[in-house]
């Protein structure tokens, strides 16, 4: 609301302020992202992941909300059945 109304400045003082600690939810959607990848999805082509490690989250923002990109290692699971 603050880019669309007042000038950059005061956008980027409100935005300075806006800090709040997400590491509560990262650990709830880091633990979803895990439980999602275990169980094989697909019935041709079955894939299924074991996360061992997730990177440090980056975020943007967007017009309803923000985005949380994640980087993780391990190992993705394959099968197929013709």
């Amino acid at each position: 609301i603050a880019r669309e109304f007042a000038s950059a400045k005061i956008a980027d003082a409100i935005g300075r302020t806006l800090i709040f600690d997400p590491s509560r939810e990262i650990g709830a959607m880091e633990q979803n992202i895990r439980d999602q990848l275990a169980r094989p999805h697909g019935k041709t082509l079955s894939i299924s992941a074991d996360v061992q490690s997730f990177g440090t989250p980056s975020f943007t923002w967007t017009k309803d909300g923000f985005l949380a990109f994640f980087s993780a290692t391990g190992t993705v699971d394959a099968l197929f059945k013709p």
